[in-house]
């Protein structure tokens, strides 16, 4: 138990320890916003929400409700990202989108103007229009582009659909089969809808066709954007695995194929598919298969999209003069989305994805090689070397092929335990070895050496679980001796022959504790849990009304308690607003990476220190407000009465199938700069949301942490 403690501890410690300052490096690969915040950030959700119920008007006559539907869920899915941190505005990004926008469509000066474009960070390959006319394209997608013609073929795209009104089109249309077709089956409406939103997707392909055109770019650079759109599950640009970087005379593992199998020079052998990764878009059907999938997707094959495209560009056209494009701009606008992308990757625990793209990266000299691709690579060996094979034979057994997808997760999942380990510990040690940094040595050294040991000598002999047929006592020593025997691995043979302290594991108190406070951030992230079987207007409106008073609540709690409070939540007149919606998003970030990962911290402590240091304060308070639904418990009692008295009987029946919504508050204390959850409260409410309740619990709550 002590030695599994130490390894945890001692890796985690030495290999980003506090005085890691590596870890502000990582941070900045994250995209930030910059400049001016827009009116689209400013505005509180209510005042957003009434400019959009007067500028928006319905080509029919449909009731009040039906357009405060519309509006509500409208306002509702721009609120939702910036809510989340994750939108940015004013980044190098978003300015070089807009620029290529304002190009294409320099013949609509009607809707360019009206248009806004923000970056979304997230690795998913996506972008969509509002009708409002925001422009919202991931950093994933960009990251995977190969040129500007294709940005701009995805940015034309998206301004048709807000040009064409196809979002209101869509809705008024669904409130048509909703009133005229009331003879027709569910599958026969939701077919109905699915070939209208189809239409759209033909008749935004064919908007950028015409835009790219008159702005000259290359139909030949566009043509291969739906090839990259059918990848969208793989690692971005997925390299092939660097055998021969990692292989040495002594080290060999790359797989040989016969007759099936593969067969490593390890003797390792895995049963797997000659086609071992699945393309999940566009799978060919069985023969059995009687469903027509095309049918149920509401955007057209991608396929059928690129021969449209490719008969609107006949052979004797793909010469015409193009567009000079500004190509070391486009790779420059590209490189800051591959960061942000190797950001999003550990942040998101894609450990097999961040060490491909942290290799990419290192070879991109654009804006040089900086260490936060090589810390990034050596966290992601980290979590894969202690997540092991067991993880991996678990997957192999009981996951679909087409959840691997991937050449580095490929060539990994081939390899036995004492392969896998080899590995993680010679290719961390060649990075310790190659940097001149005595810290970063200092730190990488003993954290590798208890690695190497606590496998290698260690673990296996203690876990029974662990000895399989390929992984023994003997052979994990024996591949020690044969896969180190490089002449680059003596001196880490020699610590590992060294004796460690033995660290015990320190006893947990019953008792925490509690930190004394004088000054706190305040964060209230907006979760709002829509149940589209009921009216979605009033939960929206009466969620952010429900944030606003709570958030009003811990200030007002706070300030009677004698805590300085400071909300994250800017005002529309604050002159420090894009300040504190980077700090907001950073904080956000490191709060839902810590919940997945309690090793993580140190990843992300400079930039804690930088906003504890910028507000002056230690503490954050994070406060979550979930409204939950219950099903009523079986009444013995009330079941009998309803039975001896049945008048009562239908009361008594909707009663107990009415499911009743009950309150959900979670309130926490966390030090900004220890990363330690301080203080927690937690209280899950048989009631509904209710002021007076609310107000004491979260003065009961913060009375625990007053100075």
């Amino acid at each position: 138990m002590g030695k599994t403690y130490y390894f945890k501890a001692l890796l985690c410690a030495f290999l980003f320890g506090t005085s890691f300052t590596g870890s502000a490096q990582i941070h900045s690969l994250s995209l930030k916003s910059e400049g001016e915040m827009p009116l689209d950030f400013r505005q509180r959700f209510k005042d957003r929400y009434d400019q959009n119920l007067n500028e928006t008007s319905f080509s029919n006559d449909y009731g009040k409700r039906d357009k405060e539907a519309f509006v509500s869920l409208a306002t509702y899915a721009v609120e939702l990202y910036i809510g989340s941190g994750k939108l940015c505005f004013g980044d190098p990004l978003t300015n070089y989108c807009d620029s290529i926008l304002k190009l294409v469509l320099r013949d609509q000066d009607s809707i360019s103007s009206k248009i806004r474009v923000y970056t979304l960070r997230s690795n998913d390959v996506n972008a969509f229009s509002t009708h409002q006319g925001v422009i919202v394209i991931s950093t994933g997608l960009i990251a995977r582009l190969e040129n500007e013609a294709q940005l701009a073929f995805v940015l034309a795209h998206e301004a048709a659909h807000y040009l064409k009104k196809h979002s209101l089109e869509s809705f008024e249309y669904a409130i048509d089969s909703l009133l005229k077709k009331r003879g027709l089956s569910m599958e026969d409406r939701l077919l109905a809808r699915l070939k209208r939103s189809r239409e759209d997707e033909w008749e935004a392909d064919e908007f950028a066709i015409a835009q790219v055109k008159q702005a000259k770019y290359n139909p030949n650079q566009i043509a291969p954007l739906f090839d990259i759109l059918k990848k969208a599950s793989i690692p971005i640009d997925d390299p092939a695995f660097p055998y021969d970087e990692i292989e040495d005379s002594n080290f060999k593992f790359r797989p040989k194929e016969s007759k099936g199998k593969v067969v490593s020079d390890l003797g390792h052998k895995l049963e797997f598919k000659r086609d071992f990764r699945v393309e999940t878009i566009n799978q060919s059907k069985s023969e059995n298969e009687t469903i027509d999938t095309a049918n149920y997707s509401t955007h057209p094959e991608i396929d059928l999209r690129k021969e449209n495209f490719n008969k609107a560009f006949p052979i004797k056209n793909q010469n015409a003069s193009a567009l000079e494009l500004p190509s070391r701009d486009f790779l420059l606008v590209r490189l800051i989305a591959r960061r942000d992308a190797l950001y999003n990757y550990i942040m998101d625990g894609e450990y097999f994805d961040a060490w491909s793209l942290s290799d990419l990266l290192q070879i991109d000299s654009l804006m040089g090689v900086g260490k936060e691709y090589e810390y990034c690579k050596i966290y992601a060996l980290y979590k894969i070397g202690l997540a092991g094979k067991k993880q991996f034979e678990l997957a192999e057994g009981e996951m679909p092929d087409f959840s691997i997808t991937g050449k580095y997760e490929i060539a990994i999942r081939r390899l036995n335990s004492n392969v896998l380990q080899s590995l993680i510990c010679r290719e961390t040690w060649k990075l310790f070895q190659k940097d001149t940094s005595d810290a970063l040595k200092a730190l990488i050294s003993d954290g590798l050496i208890e690695h190497t040991r606590n496998y290698f000598e260690d673990q296996i002999i203690r876990d029974d679980s662990l000895l399989k047929a390929d992984v023994t006592p003997s052979g994990a020593k024996e591949a020690l001796k044969i896969y180190f025997a490089a002449s680059q691995f003596d001196n880490l043979k020699h610590r590992l022959q060294q004796k460690s302290a033995v660290v015990s594991e320190p006893e947990s108190s019953a008792i925490q504790a509690r930190p004394v406070v004088h000054k706190m951030l305040v964060i209230s992230p907006r979760i709002i849990n829509l149940d589209f079987t009921k009216n979605p207007i009033r939960q929206i409106h009466d969620a952010y009304k429900m944030q606003g008073e709570i958030e009003e609540m811990i200030m007002t709690s706070a300030s009677d308690l004698g805590i300085q409070a400071e909300s994250l939540h800017f005002s529309p007149e604050d002159t420090n607003a894009v300040a504190k919606y980077n700090h907001f998003a950073a904080l956000i970030d490191w709060y839902y990476f810590q919940a997945s990962d309690s090793l993580g911290y140190p990843l992300t402590q400079a930039n804690m220190k930088e906003i504890a240091n910028y507000y002056g304060t230690d503490y954050f308070n994070f406060n979550l407000n979930i409204q939950l639904k219950y099903k009523r418990r079986f009444n013995p009692n009330l079941f009998v009465l309803a039975i001896l008295i049945p008048p009562y009987a239908p009361f008594y029946t909707h009663w107990q199938l009415t499911p009743y919504k009950a309150y959900l508050l979670y309130n926490s204390t966390h030090n900004i700069r220890t990363g330690n959850l301080e203080y927690e409260y937690l209280n899950n409410m048989r009631n509904k949301y209710g002021k007076l309740r609310i107000n004491a619990h979260i003065y009961n709550s913060l009375n625990q942490i007053k100075p």
